[in-house]
């Protein structure tokens, strides 16, 4: 949140800068995806990561975002709600749930018990606030796990500081996405891919917003996440691009 403020206080206005709020789970790619916009179009791009939720409330507090790279479908369409989008929405990749863990295996990962669970350190990211941490929950309620570990998890605030908490040592088992997986080449053996069918999509849409100075940057940036090219960089980093 403090960097969110921070970024808040320091964003440049200017039209010829661009001004992307992203997802935490996004980060990484989302840096690849500017390098190649930038081959193409001469232009500062200034980057916000954080939380989902907390840059909802940035940009309904008047933050000056031209762009909206949001983890989920909820956020953009509140946006759109309260016409702080401009145009439709598109949902440019789909999330990846993982459980990850150092030390176990990934038989094992796909096979753990309530007693499995009940004698681990469990980390999720908020289910309230963030989409990764919702779909655990789904998964866990899913397998008649979440009821009896609840008050024992470690939360993150997102899903970025989950994957820290597990790469830190500091949890056994943690959910996960797929790109930061593949981001951070961990080993085939110490992660399990859950099925897609036990959760709901996690959809992430992006939108273009109105508080922000470079509409058509905006635009274009938004028409260039649609791109073949771009699309083929966003699936083999982790991602489905097709829900």
């Amino acid at each position: 949140m403090f960097f969110l403020l921070s970024f808040f206080i320091a964003l440049s206005t200017k039209a010829d800068s661009l001004n992307i709020a992203v997802s935490s789970n996004f980060s990484h790619l989302i840096k690849q995806i500017i390098k190649e916009y930038k081959k193409i179009y001469d232009i500062n791009v200034n980057l916000s990561i954080g939380s989902t939720a907390n840059i909802y409330h940035q940009i309904i507090n008047g933050a000056p975002y031209d762009i909206f790279l949001s983890a989920d479908q909820k956020h953009p369409d509140l946006l759109k709600i309260k016409k702080l989008g401009v145009g439709e929405v598109y949902t440019y990749a789909c999330g990846k749930l993982v459980i990850w863990s150092k030390q176990a295996s990934l038989d094992s990962l796909g096979l753990m018990t309530r007693t499995d669970y009940e004698n681990s350190v469990i980390s999720i990211a908020n289910p309230k606030t963030a989409p990764y941490g919702q779909a655990a929950k789904e998964y866990l309620n899913k397998i008649n796990i979440y009821n009896f570990i609840e008050k024992k998890l470690v939360k993150g605030v997102n899903v970025a500081q989950v994957f820290n908490f597990a790469k830190s040592n500091n949890v056994d088992v943690a959910f996960v996405a797929l790109s930061q997986i593949k981001h951070n080449n961990v080993s085939k053996k110490n992660y399990y891919i859950i099925p897609k069918e036990l959760y709901n999509p996690i959809k992430q849409d992006v939108i273009v917003l109105k508080n922000g100075k470079n509409l058509y940057h905006s635009k274009q940036f938004y028409n260039f996440l649609k791109k073949d090219n771009i699309r083929g960089i966003i699936n083999s980093s982790g991602y489905d691009i097709y829900c």
